[in-house]
């Protein structure tokens, strides 16, 4: 039991932050900052007073005194509900109405017009009272309570209903992909050899290699493995036929290219059948020059198809037939700045970046190199970097990059992408997704984005089957196996999660998502203090990804430490990415104003709204600002199964 003089003391600390509020009604502003300043306490200190004292956090205190004031002001008939609104420090009337009615079960009309009603009203409104040792008890009242269908069912699906499909038609995607799969169609164009010892050339035989692979992919009745999962096999002592097993295939392409003078290349392709054995059942060598090469991927693409007995339609043969000249060192600018954009680190996408631009700068009508940029700000707008514009710069290069060429399919891609991410115009994303996958069934980002397109509306069992087929596409990518990791650990599948986190950091140990799993595994797993150590090794390596270790932190109780990293946080330059890892943060500690103050930040952050699902925003659910950004994202009614 507490003594009397410490019960005065905690009630003469609440009547202190009382009086400091009220005497800043005035500011609109006034937040947790402000008032843990006012009163001489960290944030953290006074979070966790409030959490023992009144089961509140800081935000949920000041909102509850500017409510109960309102209430003294219109039972004293001081003012209308937009006047009384701004006397306590609301900016918003429809935003104080709905916060009034959430706290009292009526509205602040219906509190001016009618005292005592509303007196007898409050008696049975459910309230929350505390005890002297700080435990919270709730009186339940037959109030109706509002149905939040786009974080509630949305969670559940995304956490739940995702898996529960899982279980009901495991067997059946199982051996219908699987048949799927096996068609004798599947390929892995492995990556060529560079029949010369100017490495620097390597940049040449990566975009020949990028554009076979784009261009087979195109032929409906091919499935072609990723270059992410080839690029493994670059001068590999393995034996063909391990390569195919490894990669569920049937037919593998390898070749070399060796650049010629006046630039001219030779590329040399073989075509092997893989059955118990290999079977050699083409080859081919061609002589062309740079400017020529759009040339010789299409025809190159239609000898593959017919040596394999597959028969291209109409769109295909006018697509293999559609070639122009393009300048030597325009695509020379292109091919290099994609290298380098495919790479890891930031310097060499800044390099990459640099020469896109000098490509356009020497012609500025070319749609490759701006269906490269688009590509690479999408890029940037999906990393942990500190740009604000990425997105709306994709956008604009995108755009530019159909108009040059309406059949550039990387430019449609980036477009879906910018749909689903940036835009929020999902009826728009799916039908560029749909467009993209029609005409090449190949393309893993598509099929990958557009499986949380899907996620995001309900459709569970097409989401599964797209993630069933990028794994497929891509069986090799650590990022691909530790997302899907993400999915069974939700669903507190460990052992599965746990088999796709070891797969993935095999491939790469230092692999971000496949560290950032790992911690989330092993928390879910009760290992604590493993999971913080996974969580340190990951903020060492990738100190944009700090979040992670600040919500855990905060979920075992060392609020001192989160607050430590949101004080890191707050001192990274300004971004979208900044802004949301802060209100991650926030949300980790309770303080609603300014997990919401970031969460709202623009431009936005593409994770915005699948992390309004994440668990540190439940808690929030029935808060009206919350809701109301959920509606304001538009996002797509839940769709059944059936439709």
């Amino acid at each position: 039991m507490k003594t009397d003089k410490y019960q005065i003391h905690e009630q003469s600390l609440l009547n202190k932050l009382n009086d400091i509020i009220k005497a800043n009604f005035h500011n609109e502003q006034f937040g947790v900052e402000e008032l843990s300043s006012s009163i001489g306490m960290s944030r953290s200190n006074l979070h966790r007073k409030l959490k023992m004292l009144r089961g509140q956090s800081v935000s949920q205190y000041i909102r509850q005194v500017r409510l109960e004031e309102a209430m003294e002001l219109l039972n004293r008939g001081a003012g209308n509900a937009s006047e009384v609104a701004f006397q306590v420090g609301f900016n918003s009337t429809s935003y104080f109405s709905t916060c009034f009615q959430q706290h009292y079960g009526f509205t602040p009309s219906e509190a001016a017009k009618n005292h005592e009603n509303i007196s007898i009203q409050i008696q049975h409104k459910s309230i929350k009272e505390t005890t002297h040792d700080g435990n919270a008890v709730s009186q339940n009242i037959d109030k109706p309570k509002y149905q939040f269908p786009h974080i509630a069912n949305r969670k559940s699906i995304v956490l739940s209903l995702i898996f529960t499909a899982l279980l009901v038609c495991a067997s059946t995607l199982y051996f219908t992909t699987r048949a799927y799969w096996q068609k004798p169609k599947s390929i892995a164009i492995l990556p060529l050899e560079l029949l010369s010892p100017d490495e620097s050339q390597l940049y040449l035989t990566e975009g020949v290699h990028d554009a076979m692979i784009g261009s087979i992919g195109e032929i409906s009745g091919f499935r072609v493995i990723s270059k992410t999962s080839t690029r493994k096999y670059a001068e590999s002592p393995e034996k063909i036929t391990k390569i195919a097993e490894e990669l569920g295939v049937n037919i593998i392409i390898e070749g070399s290219l060796r650049p010629l003078e006046e630039d001219s290349l030779r590329l040399q392709l073989r075509l092997i059948e893989i059955d118990e054995e290999e079977k050699q059942i083409w080859t081919r060598e061609y002589y062309t020059s740079i400017n020529q090469i759009l040339e010789l991927k299409g025809k190159a693409t239609k000898e593959i198809a017919a040596a394999i007995d597959v028969s291209l339609n109409s769109d295909e043969k006018r697509r293999m037939a559609k070639s122009r000249e393009i300048d030597t060192e325009i695509y020379k600018n292109y091919l290099r700045g994609m290298y380098y954009l495919r790479k890891s680190n930031q310097e060499d996408f800044d390099k990459g970046m640099a020469y896109l631009y000098k490509a356009i700068e020497l012609d500025p009508a070319e749609p490759f190199a701006y269906a490269g940029l688009a590509y690479g700000y999408v890029k940037l707008g999906h990393s942990t970097s500190n740009s604000n514009d990425a997105f709306s710069k994709a956008r604009a290069a995108a755009l530019k990059a159909i108009e040059l060429d309406p059949d550039l399919l990387e430019a449609h891609a980036a477009l879906a992408s910018i749909h689903l991410y940036y835009e929020w115009d999902w009826k728009s994303a799916e039908e560029k997704f749909k467009y993209c996958i029609e005409k090449n069934p190949s393309m893993v980002d598509v099929h990958y984005d557009y499986s949380w397109y899907l996620i995001l509306i309900g459709r569970e069992d097409e989401a599964l089957k797209e993630h069933t087929i990028v794994a497929e596409l891509d069986p090799l990518s650590p990022y691909n196996l530790a997302w899907t990791a993400s999915l069974y650990t939700s669903n507190g599948m460990l052992e599965e999660s746990e088999n796709y986190i070891q797969r993935a950091l095999e491939i790469d140990s230092l692999d971000a998502i496949a560290m950032l799993q790992r911690a989330l595994l092993l928390d879910a797993q009760g290992k604590h203090e493993e999971a913080i150590q996974a969580s340190l090794k990951l903020a060492e390596h990738f100190p944009g990804w700090k979040g992670q270790l600040g919500s855990l932190y905060a979920k075992l109780g060392e609020v001192d430490k989160t607050f430590q990293i949101i004080e890191e946080v707050e001192a990274w330059p300004l971004s979208s990415w900044r802004s949301f890892v802060l209100s991650t943060l926030y949300a980790s500690v309770d303080d609603f104003e300014n997990a919401m103050k970031w969460l709202k930040y623009k431009p936005h952050h593409a994770f915005i709204p699948w992390a309004c699902g994440m668990p540190q925003y439940q808690k929030f659910a029935d808060e009206p600002e919350f809701q109301q950004f959920i509606a304001d994202l538009n996002l797509p009614p839940i769709q059944s199964q059936n439709q």
